[in-house]
């Protein structure tokens, strides 16, 4: 993805202070937002994840800035006729005013900073590409119930996952937590369908929770009358799984074909993904 613009605290830049805690210790939350037609898809569930995090976290900071740092961005985009973009909203405790024991790594910060990022779209939010190969990757996500299911900035594991699905060839990773138990796939979550019910895993002890897979959960499954189910379970289910699928605020709603086992029908995946266009069309 292209950039296009960065603001910070409402500033048109492209620096950061380096004593920016969330440069320092990964200090902070971020939310990759679709941005289509003037608005911010799934709005309001960016926001209330985002929210949460910043609570659980301590990170003061206005919700109206968060706002206003929303506003401007798409006002920018309105400026330069750009229909279809991602934003990316960071926002850390902001810069130590002093060191503060233990190691450095208690915080006495100033004001939080409020980073958005603006790029290209990688694709048209009606061409995502409807498939992907993906492969259980070997880097696993560790457990940690403090922060299961935030967006924080401390994403190493995906980094490292990424590269081993870039060294193996597949389009996307499939990842298990330390006690080997399924959590979701490198750049979204994961659902799959069997005996034509569907299902996804529990991320309380790990993992992101998503935006889209939140709308799943909540609207589009229960308007075609499917209850999702969510679980604790191993990679071996997968095996039986009559169709795999993953879902990214970016990407949006994309089949996934296991490596070594052929085609997975998708017509789950299609289903949804239509009633997603729809509603983010309307």
């Amino acid at each position: 993805m292209a950039a296009l613009a960065s603001f910070v605290n409402g500033h048109l830049t492209d620096s950061l202070p380096l004593s920016d805690r969330g440069l320092a210790y990964g200090d902070g939350l971020f939310e990759t937002i679709r941005c289509f037609g003037g608005q911010c898809l799934l709005h309001d569930y960016h926001m209330q994840r985002l929210i949460t995090g910043l609570n659980t976290l301590g990170i003061d900071v206005e919700h109206e800035l968060i706002q206003q740092s929303l506003q401007q961005a798409l006002q920018y985009l309105e400026q330069q006729a750009c229909h279809e973009a991602v934003m990316k909203m960071i926002v850390t405790r902001g810069c130590n005013q002093r060191r503060v024991s233990p190691g450095g790594y208690g915080d006495q910060a100033g004001n939080a900073t409020i980073l958005v990022q603006l790029a290209d779209a990688p694709f048209a939010l009606h061409h995502t590409p409807h498939t992907a190969i993906a492969g259980v990757c070997d880097i696993r996500l560790a457990v940690q119930p403090a922060l299961g299911g935030l967006k924080h900035l401390n994403r190493l594991e995906q980094v490292l996952a990424s590269r081993e699905v870039q060294a193996r060839g597949w389009d996307n990773g499939i990842l298990l937590d330390t006690r080997g138990h399924l959590n979701s796939c490198v750049n979204g979550n994961l659902f799959w369908v069997n005996n034509g019910r569907l299902y996804t895993p529990e991320i309380k002890n790990a993992g992101i929770a998503g935006t889209l897979r939140r709308l799943v959960i909540e609207v589009l499954a229960p308007a075609r009358g499917v209850v999702v189910e969510t679980v604790s379970t191993t990679a071996a289910i997968l095996s039986d799984a009559e169709e795999l699928f993953m879902t990214s605020a970016v990407v949006g709603i994309q089949s996934l074909n296991l490596e070594g086992s052929g085609t997975v029908h998708g017509a789950m995946a299609a289903a949804l993904r239509e009633q997603y266009l729809q509603e983010v069309s309307a």
